[in-house]
């Protein structure tokens, strides 16, 4: 009896060792980790970069920004600051070069973009960026947002390190079976955060009015929402028409479709090409303009 539980232990022990082996070099480890605190949230660290199963690049900077320079505004280009969530992050089926601010840089000659973001961010986590960061804010010649529907709430708040972990894993090959086997209802996702009562649109309209430099907002829908293109501006707050910036609807834009979409909202890695030349094509044609009235919209048929 003695030497068939030494046998089992002895295979038990090789074959977590392999496991362990085997998920290290496949890079599991290699994961962005996070910052926290009660006013952002979360935010990925600063100066960290890595490569997410041998073949996802990923980098962060200084300043907490999805590029691998660091952050020095330029007296020679045009520093674009571009804010959302996981549209913006990519994270973790998007090498660096295939995310967001990279390709929307590609498609703005003159101009450096530098992309703050991260998966679930909504406005608030945002704004507060910005509010934290005022060097960045008052160096930026323009802001962009990428908002969805679900980008107005209270800002989100760090919830699990089998999510968002604030450091690396000790064994790769449990945070593998954490992460994606274990039931997700088995992770804790309640934040110890105490409810907060901020309000997105009197903090947006207030940095929109001292921000003194173009503003646009693009909002994003989902597959679902775009099912219907002409009603897609009308699932967002009302109150948003009122805030001094270029408003542009992503969904209503030729070409656009529910065949750009891997899941339920994030978009192919391919298809981030189409937004970025959606996004790009209106900071090359239009001015920055008044306020839209609340039953008007600047969407992206609208040149």
């Amino acid at each position: 009896m003695n030497t068939v539980v030494s046998i089992v232990l002895i295979l038990s022990i090789v074959i977590a060792a392999a496991a362990e082996i085997g998920a290290r070099l496949y890079g599991i480890r290699n994961i962005p980790t996070y910052g926290t605190s009660e006013t952002i949230g979360y935010i990925p660290l600063p100066n960290q970069s890595g490569l997410f199963l041998g073949k996802y690049t990923w980098a962060f900077n200084d300043r907490h920004m999805g590029v691998d320079r660091d952050w020095a505004p330029s007296s020679d280009a045009e520093d674009v600051v571009l804010l959302g969530d996981s549209i913006v992050y990519g994270w973790p089926v998007y090498s660096q070069d295939n995310r967001l601010g990279p390709q929307l840089e590609l498609a703005l000659p003159g101009s450096r973009v530098w992309p703050i973001s991260a998966d679930s961010w909504g406005i608030l986590n945002e704004l507060t960026y910005l509010a934290e960061n005022p060097d960045v804010r008052d160096a930026a010649d323009r802001f962009l947002f990428v908002l969805n529907t679900g980008d107005f709430g209270q800002a989100s708040q760090w919830t699990s390190d089998i999510i968002r972990p604030r450091k690396k894993p000790a064994s790769a090959a449990f945070y593998a079976f954490q992460r994606w086997v274990m039931p997700k209802s088995l992770i804790n996702r309640k934040s110890t955060v105490p409810e907060q009562s901020r309000d997105w649109h009197a903090e947006l309209s207030a940095f929109a009015s001292a921000a003194n430099r173009p503003i646009d907002i693009f909002l994003y829908p989902s597959r679902q929402e775009l099912s219907s293109r002409d009603q897609v501006k009308k699932l967002f707050p009302p109150e948003l028409w009122s805030i001094a910036a270029s408003i542009h609807v992503v969904g209503t834009e030729d070409g656009w479709s529910d065949e750009m979409y891997r899941d339920e909202i994030h978009p192919k890695p391919a298809a981030n090409a189409q937004l970025r030349d959606i996004i790009a094509g209106h900071l090359v044609q239009d001015e920055p303009t008044a306020p839209p009235a609340s039953d008007q919209l600047v969407n992206s048929q609208s040149g």
